[in-house]
């Protein structure tokens, strides 16, 4: 009766600790990719303008691109459309979302939110803003720089690079495999010696598991033990 309870609670212990583990992945922070310069307006969006920037997705799960975007300190009517392509040489929409021109706030990050991309690290993406129906004074900018601060894309016009940069940031939701690896990365980095391994802290892990398991299997030995001293008393009474 003893083992089986153990049994039980060793069950219930890893579970705990796997719950923990996970809850512990899934409050992993990703920094965002980011480019936060905003030096300059990109210019007035509207009839056959667009603007846009390319960028390369460190993780897996792109869901989310905050733009810095502008008013003029005034109150616009039309449509913006946000875009999101694989390249500017590739127009094809694999996310497209429409906002309403008065709904964008001056001066202020708008995030554009859509269902996670499993498969984006590593990949290079191309975002742009249009709004065929705006004129002259009834349009929003992006807020960017003059110069190339973010190493990984380039700022378009009318689909044509530039030699700047969008203000923008992406967001990710990787996996949990992806977050634990991400993790390791964040233990190791910047630290001397086996300490900026992160094969260390793998191992570290490992080592904590086994023990964890030695110490139950020597309970459960003692409560085998102690189980058969019961039934040989019993047996001699």
């Amino acid at each position: 009766m003893k083992i089986k309870v153990w049994f039980l609670s060793l069950a219930i212990t890893f579970l705990l600790l796997a719950l923990i583990l996970r809850v512990s992945l899934d409050h992993l922070v990703i920094t965002p990719e980011e480019q936060r310069q905003n030096r300059v307006p990109a210019g007035e969006i509207r009839g056959t303008i667009t603007i846009g920037q390319t960028f390369t997705a460190p993780y897996n799960g792109l869901h989310r691109i905050d733009v810095m975007m502008a008013t003029y300190a005034r109150q616009n009517t039309q449509d913006v459309i946000f875009h999101l392509w694989q390249s500017p040489e590739e127009e094809v929409d694999l996310v497209e979302i429409v906002v309403k021109a008065s709904e964008i706030e001056d001066n202020t990050f708008r995030p554009f939110i859509f269902d996670p991309i499993r498969d984006s690290a590593g990949r290079s993406y191309y975002f742009f803003f249009e709004s065929p129906l705006s004129v002259p004074d009834d349009a929003v900018t992006i807020w960017g720089s003059f110069e190339d601060r973010y190493p990984n894309g380039q700022d378009f016009r009318n689909h044509r690079r530039g030699a700047g940069d969008l203000t923008f940031l992406t967001y990710y939701r990787p996996g949990l495999l992806e977050r634990a690896d991400i993790l390791l990365d964040r233990l190791a980095e910047n630290k001397p010696l086996f300490w900026g391994d992160r094969r260390f802290y793998a191992l570290l892990g490992l080592l904590y598991l086994s023990v964890f398991a030695f110490f139950w299997v020597a309970v459960a030995g003692q409560l085998a033990d102690h189980e058969k001293d019961e039934h040989h008393d019993s047996d001699r009474v």
